[in-house]
């Protein structure tokens, strides 16, 4: 059966937000707190499963209380484990992710241990590699060890849509854009892929074209409020856009299911514009919940979104 696999970034989401007024920078806020699985990766293997594609994902967690909840997550959203590796605690910890949001849901700071991640490396590559050759696409992000990263430009033979996740990870991944078919950066990671600053249009297509002349397919750029910008190899440009939409509550994971949805309507051979609206509602799906993925995130779902908030 087709299936798509996904290599990096599987954690606990610790999320944090505060109600009751503006928030205060430096002092302590009232608030709520929850844990939620996440993980750039594993966010999106489990849209894709919630949207009923096969999924292998292929990460590491510890024999930690994290590492348990992650395992049973896993089962019960059906993402295939095939390839997933546990370390013992006294070698690694499961990876965390820590935000602050203000009362509005919008991110202020994060901070985040991804330490585990150094053992996706170059072995883990190789001995995982029939896996990753045998998907319809392999999603990747950045936390992807340099020599694992090496290791899937040399090896990997499926097409790679990679997250660059951050601005100081995007300045790594920059010698590595030849191997990708398609990234989704927002426009501060373009910035880093680019070497340049974006200010006007005219900038947006140029940093495009800079990203695109190194070997790159397919350019998604999420734009916040203003919608996802899309730019290929052959010159093709089109923006998408919603309609306002106030049910925002957590904008961590929307990203995710954005690039997740980008590659479920590829591996379904959809059209570019059929791909950009679905793209558009799933980011919609994603922020109207607490968690990171949000659980009622389904085909219907997203239809419903897409006929109603997509422009």
């Amino acid at each position: 059966m087709p299936y798509i696999a996904g290599i990096g970034a599987a954690n606990v989401d610790i999320h944090s937000r505060g109600i009751g007024g503006p928030f205060r920078l430096r002092d302590s806020n009232l608030g709520e707190v929850h844990l939620t699985p996440g993980g750039v990766v594993r966010n999106m293997c489990e849209v894709l499963s919630r949207l009923d594609m096969p999924c292998e994902l292929c990460t590491a967690v510890a024999q930690d209380p994290f590492g348990d909840m992650l395992l049973k997550n896993f089962s019960e959203t059906n993402m295939g484990t095939k390839a997933l590796e546990i370390f013992p605690k006294e070698e690694a910890a499961t990876a965390t992710y820590l935000d602050v949001l203000d009362e509005t849901g919008d991110m202020i700071a994060s901070v985040c241990d991804q330490r585990i991640f150094d053992n996706l490396n170059e072995r883990y590559i190789t001995k995982h590699l029939k896996i990753l050759n045998g998907a319809e696409i392999v999603l990747l992000d950045a936390n992807v060890s340099i020599s694992g990263l090496n290791a899937l430009a040399e090896k990997c033979e499926r097409p790679i849509f990679m997250d660059p996740i951050a601005t100081d990870l995007s300045e790594r991944i920059r010698p590595y854009l030849r191997m990708c078919d398609t990234i989704k950066p927002n426009l501060q990671e373009l910035e880093a892929l680019s070497a340049m600053r974006i200010v006007t249009q005219k900038d947006l297509d140029e940093a495009c074209s800079l990203v695109l002349d190194n070997g790159v397919k397919h350019l998604w750029i999420s734009m916040g409020e203003r919608g996802l910008y899309y730019a290929d190899a052959s010159g093709v440009r089109l923006r998408g856009r919603s309609h306002t939409f106030d049910n925002c509550v957590n904008v961590t994971g929307a990203g995710d299911a954005t690039m997740a949805t980008i590659a479920w309507c590829t591996a379904k051979g959809l059209d570019l514009e059929t791909t950009m609206q679905y793209a558009l509602a799933a980011g919609l799906v994603a922020i109207s919940s607490d968690y990171t993925v949000n659980p009622d995130m389904s085909v219907t779902l997203l239809e419903f979104y897409r006929k109603k908030y997509v422009l």
